[in-house]
């Protein structure tokens, strides 16, 4: 993965020769290398994206994932919730 494109975006490869911009300061914003606005509609699907980015490189358990989606009171299947946000 490639990293920075200005003071508040990163560069995130997605696949091979594929490449997103993603901006984190103010709301979550992804674009594609057309420009085209490809951000995750869903406030947990933004919340987990986020965290991805500000942690790459680095493995995201599970739990510090639960605490970043949910930080009052994770639902009662919390693991099961987080994997079908993975997906969505």
């Amino acid at each position: 993965m490639a990293c920075a494109s200005g003071r508040n975006a990163r560069m995130v490869g997605v696949g091979p020769g594929r490449r997103i911009v993603v901006e984190v300061l103010g709301p979550l914003r992804v674009r594609d290398e057309a420009d085209g606005d490809v951000s995750p509609s869903g406030i947990l699907q933004r919340r987990l994206m986020a965290l991805l980015v500000l942690r790459r490189g680095e493995v995201v358990s599970a739990d510090a994932a639960i605490d970043a989606l949910w930080p009052a009171t994770a639902p009662r299947d919390a693991a099961a919730a987080l994997q079908s946000r993975r997906r969505a």
